[in-house]
């Protein structure tokens, strides 16, 4: 009997000592509220307080911002929360562990509604596994700037990014994640899973309407901390309500860290304005032009000049061709240049090709690959010689040179499609294929000549069945061939440079 009373109160003392720690941990501080303009309201699970400046927060917390208001939330380990007015949000875990060499920080951030921004600090020293949660979004956040909005009346979540990158994704499709990079910004609607990320632009973050007051972001100690008789003020006697345990920061004294916490402290502290100026780079992006060279088959050699938009659009205007090019060498077209042969065999071919046209094409996936087709005018400036036999006229044994002139411009329609490369300093890499569809044929000139001083040999080659088949030949075949064929291209390498 006397044991088991022992017993007894060994298991309700245990009992009583969890109970304790669970509480304990309840109700760790884990930052508190820096700022605020207007009026706001904390829940911590038993009753609503009004926010008060310099009031610490909990986990479990949940924080709610009225009309016209504005609340600032830092944490000890640096990182913060800004809520804009109409916003609420829920600090449902918040797991620091800076004391053993695997430091780490866990949180989760549920039932986001209205605007935020957020900042999780970046350290390579800690495993940082921090989520925010909306209605129909989870973002998974490892040392990560950025905005969020999740509309009251809305089931749409909107996110943009502007340092690091974040894990995009619905609970209704999980397995469909999108990453957000620095400069990008992603939307979820309903249900329906998350599209490709897309450039931010600064229109977008005018229409974000995230500007803050001045000096809101970066508030002055408050008076009962300024000490001015000391010439010497710790970061201790400024930061009394920070956790021995955990070196928390703020916003003046991360400035007296290394060169490292006072960059992560820069990007913190952005207000919209920086922000914009960090997406400078981003706007060229958003439109670049420059000139391009190429060469292939077919369409031989060309320069250019490409306008890009937003890294999906590409307009382009190309000129090129050869001369001097042997028409035998063309896919097909040696058995209609020698379709006389017997009676008038071809001695040589020489053409000159020239295109012009203009192009666009867009980029799909937002990759390297690209569809896309050009509108352009083909000019063909052509002469072919050959002679005609006279064997069996006495005298006239011989071989008279005959020469053949055309010349036709060609309308086309080129579908095509493409691999492009371009690096951040401009300069671009790619290869392209398609085929020029004939659509209207232009202006056409033919005629041909017999190179002979003779007069009898001109009287009669001029009256012979064999010279108007070689005009004919060349008229009908020769020119139809560029009038209607379908011709393949490649230009197999394109460099350019945009800037």
């Amino acid at each position: 009997m006397h044991n088991k009373k022992i017993f007894i109160k060994s298991l309700f003392s245990i009992l009583l000592l969890m109970n304790f720690n669970s509480i304990y941990a309840e109700d760790d501080e884990v930052g508190k509220i820096e700022n605020i303009i207007g009026e706001g309201e904390i829940f911590n699970g038993k009753e609503t307080l009004p926010l008060k400046k310099e009031m610490l927060v909990h986990p479990s917390d949940t924080i709610t911002t009225k009309e016209k208001a504005l609340v600032k939330i830092l944490f000890f380990d640096g990182a913060d929360i800004i809520l804009y007015e109409k916003s609420k949000i829920k600090i449902k875990e918040y797991k620091v562990n800076l004391d053993t060499e695997k430091k780490s920080l866990k949180s989760v951030f549920d039932d986001i509604k209205g605007k935020i921004r957020f900042f999780v600090k970046p350290d390579k020293t800690v495993n940082n596994d921090v989520k925010y949660k909306t209605s129909n979004a989870v973002m998974g956040v490892r040392g990560t700037g950025g905005f969020i909005v999740a509309p009251l009346d809305q089931a749409t979540t909107q996110l943009v990014v502007t340092t690091g990158s974040v894990q995009l994704s619905n609970p209704a499709a999980p397995n469909i994640v999108q990453e957000v990079k620095e400069n990008q910004w992603g939307k979820i609607e309903a249900d329906k899973p998350p599209p490709p990320p897309e450039p931010v632009t600064p229109k977008l973050i005018e229409e974000l309407h995230v500007e803050l007051p001045e000096n809101f972001d970066t508030p002055p100690p408050p008076p009962e901390e300024v000490v001015p008789d000391k010439p010497e003020v710790t970061p201790q006697e400024t930061q009394p309500i920070v956790p021995p345990l955990i070196e928390g920061k703020s916003d003046s004294n991360i400035k007296e860290d290394s060169d490292e916490d006072e960059k992560d402290q820069n990007l913190n502290s952005k207000q919209p304005e920086e922000v914009k100026s960090d997406l400078k780079e981003n706007k060229n992006n958003s439109f670049r032009f420059g000139p391009t060279v190429s060469f292939g088959v077919f369409n031989f050699f060309s320069i250019g000049i490409e306008t890009q938009f937003f890294e999906f659009l590409e307009l382009s205007a190309n000129y090129g061709g050869i001369s001097k090019f042997n028409l035998n060498n063309y896919p097909s077209i040696s058995d209609k240049i020698n379709n006389n042969r017997d009676n008038t065999p071809i001695q040589s071919t020489s053409a000159s090709l020239q295109h012009f046209e203009v192009r666009a094409v867009i980029y799909p996936f937002r990759t390297s690959f690209f569809i896309g087709a050009a509108l352009g005018n083909r000019h063909l400036d052509a002469t072919i010689n050959a002679c005609e036999f006279t064997a069996g006229f006495g005298q006239f044994n011989s071989c008279v040179p005959l020469r053949a002139h055309l010349k036709i411009d060609t309308q086309y329609f080129a579908p095509q499609i493409g691999w492009q490369k371009i690096w951040e300093s401009g300069f671009t890499l790619g290869t392209e294929l398609g085929v020029q569809i004939p659509i209207n044929s232009g202006n056409e000139n033919y005629w041909t000549e017999i190179l002979t001083n003779d007069s009898t040999q001109y009287n009669y080659i001029i009256n012979s069945y064999a010279y108007q088949s070689f005009q004919n030949n060349i008229r009908d075949n020769v020119a139809s061939y560029f009038r209607y064929k379908t011709l393949p291209f490649w230009n197999i390498i394109k460099i350019g440079w945009l800037f």
